[in-house]
């Protein structure tokens, strides 16, 4: 019943309500970003600080997800989980820092980018 209450709402706002998942901080990033010697805002870096790289893995979906109007449950809605998975990358070396991100490209990633748009639905 909530998923019908939700449904007949965005039909007579004629709009769709917002996904908490792609929006805000947890919206996906898109771009693939190099950035070199970043500069500290506040404070500073210690001297001592070990060189390393500290990488997050994450999930950004390169295009908007497709979403799916099932019978019985309404629409299916896009999870945090669920995306293309991207690499952030911090390194640290020598009291500097900089920071890269890319798609992990997978056959599946390379697919959708071919097609221009998302080819696969979510779970």
């Amino acid at each position: 019943l909530p998923q019908q209450v939700l449904r007949a709402y965005e039909r007579a706002a004629g709009t769709t309500l917002p996904n908490a998942f792609l929006e805000g901080n947890f919206g996906p990033v898109r771009t693939e970003v190099t950035a070199e010697d970043l500069r500290v805002i506040e404070g500073a870096i210690p001297s001592d600080f070990p060189s390393g790289v500290y990488v997050r893995n994450g999930p950004n979906p390169q295009f908007e997800p497709i979403n799916v109007e099932a019978p019985g449950l309404g629409r299916t809605v896009h999870h945090w989980f669920e995306g293309d998975a991207m690499l952030h990358a911090v390194r640290f070396d020598g009291g500097r820092c900089s920071y890269a991100n890319r798609y992990v490209r997978t056959p599946d990633f390379e697919r959708e980018a071919a097609a221009g748009e998302s080819i696969f639905r979510g779970l």
